[in-house]
């Protein structure tokens, strides 16, 4: 059973520029850094209609709000 599907996305050189680094920077593939945004701008959405939600970056030991 064949999973795959096509999503047309046009990008402007800027945008293009930023998914290849961040895929070199994160050392995986443009598709990856595709699908983890979409992933996290769910994520975003979700917690801005709960008005209560909150993004926590913990780093050695401390923990701080991330505010976007």
């Amino acid at each position: 059973m064949n999973n795959n599907s096509t999503l047309e996305f046009v990008a402007g050189k800027n945008s293009s520029a930023l998914i290849t680094q961040l895929a070199k920077d994160l050392n995986i593939s443009e598709e990856e850094v595709m699908q983890k945004g979409l992933l996290f701008m769910k994520l975003y959405a979700g917690l801005q209609k709960s008005k209560r939600g909150r993004i926590l970056l913990e780093t050695n030991g401390e923990t701080q709000e991330i505010i976007i």
